[in-house]
């Protein structure tokens, strides 16, 4: 079995994504300031600083040292962020993952890969779901490790008594976790 890796800024690359391109982690927080104005009822004046001239990762790690029930919160948010990109399947040219897929699939080597991407939106497994045609129990099962989480999977907030992944079916990809059970999240 070989490992074809996608780190985290490899959905940048593709222009077939709708509604714009995911930003890279430098332009993350700037992108949720933007569009969840809100963020100063879980952030303060100084926290807001840090992720600022800090960056993302590092106001996270600032959070989590700093204040342990704070980060649950901003990563709901950032996962509902997440969940807007899409891949445009209404143009003549194939998105990067679409036409990448098909030709592996050409090339019959799909059989002897495992995907792992490091990307929190899920843009890789709409591709697979829709070039591939593989159901999501493959996917998730069988063809694809995200190490670094997604955005369709969620710990629920350690103030709610709960913790670890909780996977139920009705959601994005098929797959819902518990704690973001307050927005819809569309079908692919």
């Amino acid at each position: 079995m070989n490992l074809i890796l996608f780190g985290a800024g490899a959905s940048y690359l593709n222009d077939g994504i709708i509604p714009y391109k995911p930003p890279l982690g430098n332009d993350l927080f700037h992108k949720l300031k933007e569009e969840y104005l809100n963020i100063s009822e879980i952030l303060n004046k100084e926290d807001i600083r840090y992720f600022e001239v800090e960056g993302f990762e590092d106001g996270m790690n600032y959070l989590f040292d700093n204040y342990p029930n704070k980060p649950w919160k901003l990563m709901q948010i950032s996962g509902k962020y997440f969940t807007q990109f899409r891949l445009n399947f209404q143009g003549k040219k194939l998105d990067l993952y679409s036409n990448f897929l098909l030709q592996l699939r050409e090339n019959s080597v799909l059989d002897n890969l495992l995907f792992s991407t490091l990307s929190y939106e899920c843009l890789l497994e709409e591709a697979m779901l829709n070039t591939l045609k593989w159901d999501i129990n493959t996917i998730y099962n069988h063809k694809l490790i995200k190490p670094h989480g997604s955005c369709n999977f969620w710990c629920t907030d350690p103030e709610e008594g709960s913790s670890g992944i909780s996977i139920s079916s009705n959601s994005r990809i098929n797959i819902e976790i518990s704690y973001f059970t307050e927005f819809n999240c569309p079908k692919l």
